[in-house]
């Protein structure tokens, strides 16, 4: 993406162990956009990543399923006018 200039973080795991194989976790994120033209300055957007992770035969854990929710999202125009929304998730 010409233009946009992207800094995401994670933070604060928390991971459970569910079965000898299985875990879920959870790592907050904050994502930063920068933007070289057009309407916007900047988005700053928060959010959790709601993990499922599994142990394969091979002993490494990977990845089973991850979702993002977003919680909120701030967004600064050209003239530094800051407008937040925030989301209800389930």
């Amino acid at each position: 993406m010409d233009g946009v200039h992207p800094m995401l973080r994670v933070c604060q795991p928390v991971i459970k162990l569910t079965s000898p194989d299985h875990a879920t976790g959870r790592w907050s994120l904050i994502e930063q956009l920068g933007f070289d033209s057009g309407p916007l300055r900047e988005s700053i957007n928060w959010g959790d990543y709601h993990d499922e992770y599994r142990l394969d035969d091979d002993g490494v854990w990977r990845i089973e399923r991850c979702t993002i929710k977003m919680v909120r999202q701030d967004v600064i125009d050209r003239e530094g006018v800051r407008t937040s929304r925030f989301f209800v998730n389930d």
